[in-house]
């Protein structure tokens, strides 16, 4: 009796201890977020198979008093990768295909820029980041334009690789399309109605999504969808259709619990297979290598890889999956580590780096026995010092600008279409005294007024309030006649830089 009660006494002091634990960590996201400014931010941790907490914080729509629940809706952005992978898995299991055929036997019309690549590029392949090129590369093919998949590919094939094929990592989201048409072109079902019927339904997820065509594009507020804030401003709920397959998939925490337990218990849904044993360790092993920078060897990680629509490395002697997801307005981390039985899930309809630090402060609750780490105040001064650095960059410029060193041709003469081979048109027109700037593929965000700035360059903001302003150069030959023009727009997403657009 004594053993019985001794027990039942550690029982409930466990219980205590969890649910003081708990207090302490929303009282600490709470603080967190003054801060950071944080808009909302959805947390939900699964331990043993049970969701032991799911909470909300924050504002749907800032201003606009609605609060974010367990079941408010986000966009996962990348974090939807590994329900792509997940599918190849699916279809892999059905003898379907094979993690190693070529894509030219389920695509014959994928092509690269390097014939070799083009021939041994494999569904593997596909998925884990090794493809030769720089990470980001080819994204503003999709990025708002009007391209379809096969399109995006077609032209992705233009650009020459960075490095040699398998040699090393960079980040892809070209290839998902990829792989999003794979799925297609097997199943026989959009990549939206196979993610619906093979995954989310199956799953129970009934408050998740596959594509954008569910969203309206204003403020539903009848739904329950965190909307997105970029500089702290709602914003439209943007669909990247023509990029699904990489960025695609909308839910909660409590949906995504759900999807959680599947990767927990290594394929296994009460006890059923849902994802082969074989599909799983295939998806969560390491393909292609990844530096360990100091830091993360100082908190406990020595090795890193990218598996195939996730990441693995190794914190405080256990194996981790993990995968963030970030669109305009969104900021999204998502870990399982199976020999803990515990996932984490942090959503955000905010860009801060918030997530990651929370993700952080419980990994630290549940792996250490020892008091967590204040990694909100760790992180703090990184997120102001990337603020601080974009307005250090502006004023620079400011001090670059000199209106004395006028144009060497006329806006008469600036005016016409230029074209990028692997991007498409950009046109410059003439409106009254101003040149309009618009890439056309892209015209619904990518058009400005060129405001001059010294010699033959001039100064762009965009409509989309995503990225920063940049700078159109017009370049000339020997005859002071134009030949091409480029765009000068550093941001951490998008590769400006790749592109060259040629006068007609």
């Amino acid at each position: 009796m004594r053993q019985l009660t001794g027990f039942f006494f550690a029982f409930i002091l466990a219980l205590n201890l969890q649910a003081q634990d708990f207090d302490k960590l929303s009282e600490y996201v709470e603080n967190a977020m003054e801060p950071y400014d944080q808009v909302g931010m959805a947390i939900g941790i699964l331990h043993k198979n049970e969701l032991v907490y799911a909470k909300g914080f924050g504002e749907r729509v800032v201003g606009s008093g609605t609060p974010i629940d367990a079941n408010s809706v986000f966009a996962l952005a990348s974090v939807s990768k590994a329900f792509t992978a997940c599918g190849i898995g699916l279809l892999v299991d059905e003898e379907k295909l094979d993690w190693d055929d070529p894509v030219i036997e389920h695509l014959p019309g994928f092509r690269l820029n390097d014939p070799y690549v083009t021939a041994h590029m494999s569904i593997r392949d596909l998925l884990c980041h090794r493809n030769g090129y720089n990470t980001f590369d080819g994204d503003l093919l999709w990025y708002h334009t009007r391209y379809s998949k096969e399109e995006i590919l077609r032209r992705f094939s233009k650009l020459a690789p960075k490095h040699g094929f398998r040699s090393e990592y960079g980040y892809q989201n070209t290839m998902f399309i990829a792989a999003a048409l794979v799925i297609e072109e097997i199943s026989g079902l959009t990549w939206e109605e196979f993610m619906e019927k093979r995954i989310l339904e199956p799953l129970g997820m009934e408050d998740s999504y596959s594509g954008f065509n569910k969203f309206n594009t204003g403020m539903n507020m009848d739904l329950n969808l965190a909307m997105p804030h970029v500089k702290k401003k709602s914003a439209p709920m943007t669909g990247f259709m023509n990029a699904a397959g990489a960025v695609g998939i909308s839910s909660s925490v409590n949906d995504l619990s759900k999807w959680a337990e599947m990767w927990v218990n290594q394929g296994e849904v009460d006890g059923e297979t849902f994802l082969s044993k074989s599909s799983w360790n295939t998806i969560t092993q390491a393909h292609t290598p990844m530096p360990v920078r100091t830091s993360e060897w100082e908190q406990g990680t020595h090795f890193k890889a990218a598996a195939l629509g996730w990441f693995t490395k190794d914190l405080h002697g256990v194996k981790v999956l993990h995968h963030s997801g970030g669109l305009p307005g969104y900021i999204l981390n998502f870990v399982v580590i199976p020999e803990k039985d515990l996932a984490i899930i942090v959503l955000t309809n905010d860009e801060t780096i918030l997530p990651f630090a929370m993700t952080n402060y419980i990994q630290e609750m549940y792996l250490l026995n020892e008091e967590p780490q204040d990694w909100a105040g760790k992180y703090l001064p990184f997120q102001e010092n990337r603020e601080k650095r974009a307005e250090e960059e502006e004023a620079k410029r400011l001090e670059e600008k000199d209106k004395k060193k006028k144009p060497t041709v006329s806006h008469e003469e600036m005016a016409g279409t230029y074209t990028d081979k692997m991007y498409g048109d950009a046109t410059v027109e003439m409106e009254g005294k101003e040149l309009i700037f618009t890439m056309q593929p892209t015209q619904s965000m990518f058009t400005g007024t060129l405001e001059h700035w010294t010699g033959n360059t001039y100064r762009v903001e965009f409509i989309d309030p995503f990225l920063p302003a940049g700078y159109v150069t017009f370049y000339t030959d020997s005859h002071s006649k134009i030949t091409h023009l480029k765009i000068d727009l550093p941001n951490p997403d998008f590769h400006f830089y790749n592109l060259e657009f040629e006068r007609e």
